[in-house]
């Protein structure tokens, strides 16, 4: 246990390089997972991939023989953005300071409730059990990014023989099993404009709104009664503009494509005296008059209106083809979609939209007519652009015929270590799916959840769920991969 607290807080303190510009790389993370993988006398192989959107760092370790159908070992290296709001009381702000809750059996820290832990867990397992030992290769797989962004499965394992095998992934299932999620599209929509207005309309004054509440999965049901940023952002343009002439100068709202908007800005040039009163949307939203001399860029309004009318009619070509109703009741999301980040700067409007989906969707056909109506939506603006990229694409994760013998090893691995053999599913999403559509039996777990306690700025989790897991993780080795 000692060894197992030692290595999971040096690990939550490398999360400093997600507070850099550059955070898909973290370097600090991807060289501690690479040192402990040497240490556990794996194979190693690294994969840096380049995308549109960000490069991933991917690495796979070996352990075992060279050849057989591998046991793979999956979790998700991101820690995501830091939590809205991130005063880190628990943490005496110092958010990448991991340390051991006062008073109880936790461990706080940046990044407590993400895959990165899980990871280790899976490393520390298979380096407990000797090579000699192993009847058939183990595969540490980690994969770069979260539930909504990364470069997923494909990059790292595509090029590789993968065999059959078996593969347990991470999700947030609290050390149950998991053998059901749903799928989920992740995309990023782009409206760039070639031609800049380069003068500004007259105007009486320059504005600032501002908004802010708390950061949740878009699937948490913690916040139901709070409206997000992005919905807040939008009643205040509406209200805005219900009052006279406005020229939107700057936009943005939200954090990722999973995670619900927790902060929302709004720049505006008015052409009435001033802004009226908007307590009504919601009693926190602040409002400051900006000097003349304010740096800002040239209007944007056309972009904006433009980003939400695509933004449109990519969903209506697609959510009824999503096929979220063929997901178990217990694992259906209750919204078919959400849009976590928008952003606009001086010649562009971004954003990115999840949308979830249920078993057998083919995610490629909900691409090609999101695109197309995109296209279409803005076809009469000679001066705009648009562009649409893959952040995610995961598969949904149902039980299947032939499983049952998997979800048996895992259930007496369970109550070997002392876990109560639970078998159910969630709303997370995972590869999971990924690895049972390439032909690879594919089980849930990890112990970090529920849902609700992801992206919170007290993130803990129980040392001993940690110390379970990991004794789950060498059970399942040893039954899976062990010599017989």
């Amino acid at each position: 246990m000692k060894l197992l607290l030692q290595h999971a807080m040096e690990l939550l303190r490398r999360g400093e390089a997600v507070f850099q510009p550059d955070r898909a790389l973290n370097h600090a993370t991807t060289a501690f997972i690479l040192d402990r993988l040497y240490f556990g006398e794996f194979q190693i192989y690294e994969q840096l991939s380049s995308a549109p959107i960000g490069e991933r760092i991917n690495i796979l370790g070996r352990r075992g023989p060279s050849s057989g159908a591998p046991l793979w070992l999956v979790a998700q290296t991101g820690a995501g953005l830091p939590p809205i709001p991130a005063s880190w009381q628990s943490l005496e702000g110092q958010p990448t300071e991991a340390r051991r809750a006062t008073g109880r059996n936790d461990l706080l820290g940046f990044g407590a409730q993400s895959g990165k832990l899980d990871l280790l867990l899976k490393i520390m397992a298979a380096s407990n059990i000797p090579a000699s030992e192993l009847g058939r290769p183990v595969h540490i797989a980690a994969i770069s990014g979260e539930e909504g962004l990364g470069s997923g499965g494909p990059t790292l394992l595509g090029p590789l023989d993968m065999g059959r095998g078996t593969a347990l992934v991470h999700g947030p299932t609290s050390n149950t099993i998991w053998t059901r999620h749903p799928g989920c599209l992740a995309l990023h929509l782009r409206v760039e404009r070639r031609l800049r207005h380069r003068r500004m309309p007259p105007h009486t004054g320059l504005w600032q709104f501002t908004y802010e509440t708390d950061s949740a999965h878009g699937l948490s049901t913690r916040h139901s009664d709070d409206p997000d940023a992005l919905t807040v952002a939008m009643r205040i343009l509406d209200a805005l503009r219900a009052s006279g002439e406005v020229r939107v100068l700057e936009f943005s709202a939200g954090e990722a494509a999973n995670r619900r908007p927790a902060r929302c800005l709004i720049r505006a040039a008015l052409g009435y005296a001033a802004p009226p009163n908007l307590k009504h949307i919601h009693p926190r939203i602040q409002v400051t008059a900006l000097a003349d001399t304010v740096g800002l860029p040239m209007p944007i309004d056309n972009m904006v209106t433009a980003w939400f009318r695509a933004e449109a009619a990519g969903l209506k070509a697609t959510l009824d083809r999503a096929g979220l109703a063929r997901n178990a009741p217990e694992v259906r999301p209750a919204r078919g979609h959400m849009t976590g980040r928008v952003v606009a700067d001086r010649d562009y409007m971004s954003g990115d939209i999840v949308i979830w989906t249920g078993p057998g969707v083919d995610h490629e056909d909900l691409c090609v007519r999101f695109a197309n109506a995109t296209q279409q939506a803005i076809q009469d603006e000679a001066e705009l652009e648009v562009e649409l990229h893959v952040l995610q694409d995961r598969p949904a994760l149902e039980t299947s015929e032939g499983s049952e013998e998997l979800v048996a090893t895992a259930a007496g691995a369970m109550k070997e270590c002392g876990l109560a053999p639970i078998v159910g599913g969630g709303l997370a999403t995972t590869d999971a799916g990924l690895f049972r559509f390439l032909g690879v039996e594919s089980l849930v777990f990890g112990a970090a959840g529920p849902l609700d306690t992801l992206y919170r700025d007290d993130e803990s989790i129980s040392i001993e769920a940690l110390e379970r897991a990991l004794g789950f993780y060498e059970a399942m080795i040893r039954r899976l991969a062990g010599r017989t």
